[in-house]
């Protein structure tokens, strides 16, 4: 494996609807959707979401190790200011991965969706002549976006 050693890890948490992407080196992009309510704890489900990136649960493990963890987690916004128990839940989701994963030494971002999104656009403006087919950066463009970036549909 040459170049970049680092495994990007990309989170949209929700109670309701939860999407990863992990990307490994030299590994196509692995893409999965959750309902984090369906499992039977919030343990449960977190610890299924940090054996999926293979992370070393240890930092023994880590030191050995020869790949870095950069994790990037969407932060949670209420919609229209309202708070809600689904919110509440999706806070305690983001709060026990980022534990999670800053205990196996992972880097790990909190990032607002409207400034990836923004920046993802004009990436795909620029390489790929892309254009968004919604007025805004909601679900469609989510999903076009994916697309142009992965070459396949996601559904």
């Amino acid at each position: 494996m040459s170049g970049d050693n680092t495994c990007y890890v990309g989170i949209d948490p929700g109670w309701q609807s939860f999407g990863i992407c992990v990307r490994r080196p030299g590994e196509e992009a692995l893409v999965r959707s959750y309902v984090p309510s369906n499992h039977k704890s919030l343990w449960s489900f977190c610890f299924e979401i940090f054996t999926l990136c293979e992370l070393p649960f240890d930092l023994d493990d880590q030191l050995d190790s020869d790949l870095n963890f950069q994790v990037t987690i969407e932060r949670f916004v209420p919609y229209g200011n309202v708070q809600s128990s689904a919110g509440e839940d999706t806070l305690m989701v983001i709060g026990a991965l980022r534990y999670l994963f800053e205990g196996a030494d992972a880097k790990v971002n909190l990032t607002r969706a409207i400034d990836w999104k923004q920046k993802l656009c004009k990436y795909l403006v620029k390489s790929q002549g892309f254009s968004n087919p919604s007025a805004s950066f909601d679900k469609k463009f989510s999903l076009a976006a994916a697309k142009a970036l992965l070459g396949r549909s996601l559904t």
